[in-house]
């Protein structure tokens, strides 16, 4: 992946399950190609096997071959009788033996109408003194369906009208043709139809495969493509990132996630979750790279002004005098404002884990506790005095009661989501020792 050097350090991310069940399909479409294009027979490279060459005046040799039933094998004329013709033949077709012969069926007969020009080009070879070339065609059977066929012919000598046919049944290649064909199809489908934008390169990121959507949303034109518009639409910052990342990859033999920025039609940038994973052609062993680019740019955006909520939150609660904290839906504390640890002297690590509890007087403690469970089970706010204790040197002697407690207000109240669930609680504590007093 030389030709398009990219800039940051890869970080995993995680990838929605429909995503994923994308990736999983397409690879396991890809490899069923694979499998189906290994079993089919190279007709190319057909070449008649060492019994082709029996001596046509050797009739005993001759005969044991055509009764062992290797293969369709059929004594023909160039006129179109069928002298003998073995089993394997008469079963391919669905007749008997006794069907042809003399005044019987011809392999004239039996051939479709669109294939006679094949049959006609192989007797104008023999009668020329020419070889015959291994071709295709087809038959019929008695029920009328077709059969596709190889066809190889041999003659005792040039010019003589009978001849040997050998015949090659091609419905298993037929049928793993179709499956391919039904395959990719499936693949350019589900590649097509899908959101995302899905690709395909070699080992030096060149585009074997890139669907329609790349070219919508980028407003590139598939005619221009040279095999690198992929790499050119992303932002130029984000560029090295995937090719770290992607060496990294390639090395672990494992898939990645990055975010990166899509330049789109309108000249905008948009952060996208992508997605690749090394794989290798299982024909040819070539290393490719497959991959989906997902438009997350609405969840980035949110996800920082989240995070811009949170530090504004953080910095008001730092800001204020109270204690401020925060709980998850279950009641368990994620956060302490400043003012916890000083008023404390607690750690962030002393304080989880109900550390904080140490320091609820113990009067005030089971009562609190009851209140706090009611209220994570209804939702309803929560507010209650309690006595805390302070660290020691927090309070001047001139405020000093001569107790180790002050007390504090408790309220706190449930964040929702849209569907009414809670999804955080907000606290404060509040102190009013001098309230009390008066």
């Amino acid at each position: 992946m030389n030709n398009y050097e990219s800039h940051i350090t890869p970080k995993p991310c995680s990838i929605d399950e429909q995503n994923q069940l994308l990736v999983d399909k397409i690879h396991s479409l890809k490899q069923q190609i694979a499998r189906i294009k290994s079993k089919n027979l190279n007709k190319e490279n057909a070449t008649l096997p060492p019994s082709f060459m029996l001596p046509h005046n050797n009739a005993a040799h001759l005969k044991r071959f055509i009764n062992s039933n290797i293969l369709p094998v059929v004594r023909a004329t160039i006129n179109g009788e069928c002298i003998e013709v073995n089993e394997a033949f008469a079963k391919l077709l669905g007749y008997t033996p006794g069907d042809f012969g003399k005044g019987k069926l011809s392999w004239k007969s039996i051939t479709p109408a669109e294939w006679a020009f094949a049959d006609d080009a192989a007797v104008a070879s023999i009668m020329a003194g020419k070889k015959v070339i291994p071709f295709e065609k087809e038959y019929l059977r008695k029920d009328g369906t077709p059969v596709p066929v190889i066809v190889a012919i041999t003659t005792p000598d040039s010019g003589m009208e009978e001849c040997l046919v050998f015949i090659f049944d091609l419905t298993d290649l037929k049928k793993a043709e179709s499956q391919l064909k039904s395959s990719e199809s499936q693949f350019r489908l589900l590649a097509e139809v899908i959101p995302q934008i899905v690709w395909i390169t070699d080992s030096h990121g060149r585009t074997r495969y890139c669907n329609q959507r790349f070219y919508e949303t980028t407003g590139l034109s598939r005619e221009k493509e040279d095999g690198f518009l992929w790499i050119k639409s992303l932002h130029e910052e984000d560029r090295q990132t995937f090719i770290d990342a992607a060496k990294i990859s390639r090395k672990s033999e494992s898939p990645f996630d990055l975010k990166v920025r899509y330049r789109l039609r309108n000249g905008d940038y948009h952060w996208y979750l992508f997605r690749a994973m090394p794989m290798s052609d299982l024909e040819t062993k070539e290393p490719l790279w497959f991959g989906t680019c997902t438009d997350i740019d609405d969840q980035v955006k949110f996800e920082e002004s989240l995070r811009q909520s949170e530090l504004k939150f953080r910095t008001l609660a730092d800001a204020i005098p109270q204690i401020v904290w925060s709980a998850n839906n279950s009641g368990e504390i994620e956060f302490f404002n400043q003012r916890w640890f000083e008023y404390t002297g607690l750690t962030l690590e002393q304080s989880q884990d109900n550390g904080w509890q140490l320091l609820i007087h113990p009067d005030d403690l089971d009562e609190y506790l009851r209140k706090w469970r009611k209220c994570l089970l209804t939702g309803e706010t929560y507010e209650m005095e309690f006595r805390l204790k302070p660290v020691i040197g927090f309070i001047s002697e001139k405020e000093n009661s001569g107790s180790n407690y002050r007390w504090h207000l408790a309220r706190a109240v449930a964040l929702r989501d849209p569907d009414g669930r809670i999804s955080k609680w907000f606290a404060t504590w509040t102190e009013i020792e001098s309230q009390r007093k008066t």
